[in-house]
């Protein structure tokens, strides 16, 4: 390996870090909500496949935020590949327990586009400022 790829895995590397510390600390209705690459992988393959409204998609995302381990992201990978009816009929029944309008569903919005976004925007801003020369850095 050459000097060039190690440095290309280094920032590779620095960016998972950061996207994955992007997602400390969340909660929504009182749970932690979990956000790291894998998530936000799992997340974007659902909002695409489904054509749902800015509100959904951020339900979808404090859904897919309440996996907390690995193993758990895996599991609902399998199932959508598998299935993706099944997972868009369990999101479903999932939006049915929020009205519109609920409290509940602004605060996931603002949890979703609010927090998790701007913090990866944050992440990816300060590893290219601070990578070697601000480039390289792989979008995350």
């Amino acid at each position: 390996m050459n000097a060039a790829q190690t440095e290309e895995i280094s920032d590779i590397h620095a960016a998972m870090i950061a996207y994955d510390r992007s997602g400390a600390g969340y909660e929504w209705q009182g749970e932690p909500i979990h956000w790291s690459e894998r998530h936000h992988w799992l997340w974007l393959a659902i909002a695409r496949a489904s054509e749902q409204t800015a509100e959904q998609d951020a339900l979808a995302a404090m859904w897919v935020g309440g996996l907390e381990t690995p193993d758990d992201i895996r599991a609902i990978e399998r199932r959508w590949r598998r299935d993706k009816d099944s997972i868009l009929d369990e999101l479903s029944e999932f939006y049915g327990g929020f009205y519109k309008n609920d409290p509940a569903v602004a605060d996931a919005v603002a949890v979703f586009y609010g927090a998790i976004m701007a913090d990866i925007d944050a992440s990816n801003n300060e590893l290219a400022d601070t990578g070697p020369g601000g480039e390289g850095v792989p979008p995350k």
